[in-house]
């Protein structure tokens, strides 16, 4: 499967620090590389609907990273898709106040209205749970 061979060689590239004994420098561009494979692993996982693992895959990208921006505004999508209707709200809510002008600001926006609608509804169905069992208990007296 092409998904697994995609894996593996983006796996093999986060590791590479890890097995280099003699490393003293690492540049910005070998870093760099590693944060679009950790980007990369995460599309991967996020596809495959694999959504907390592409969650904690997003977090491996470091802070200030060129990807950064990138990573955050996707997770809030695998957010949203592992029913996380709060976080994701919070974070794309955060990238926009951050960058206002940023490419993807009509989809980031959909998302924003997504996730406040799914919370809403989540938050009135619960609220509706209650209410139907607080009604059943105190009949039931």
């Amino acid at each position: 499967d092409d998904s697994d061979a995609a894996t593996g060689y983006f796996c093999s590239i986060v590791r590479q620090p890890a097995r280099a004994k003699y490393t003293f420098f690492v540049s910005e561009n070998t870093l760099e590389v590693i944060d679009r494979a950790w980007l990369a692993l995460a599309r991967i996982r996020h596809d495959e609907g694999k959504y907390v693992r592409a969650i904690e895959t997003y977090r491996q990208i470091a802070r200030g990273s060129p990807v950064e921006f990138e990573s955050r505004y996707e997770s809030a999508w695998s957010l949203f898709r592992a029913n996380r209707f709060a976080e994701a709200r919070t974070r794309i809510a955060g990238l926009i106040d951050e960058n206002p002008r940023m490419v993807d600001f009509p989809a980031a926006f959909l998302l924003l209205g997504y996730s406040l609608a799914c919370s809403s509804s989540t938050e009135n169905s619960s609220i509706g749970q209650r209410e139907h069992s607080v009604s059943r208990t105190t009949r039931s007296t």
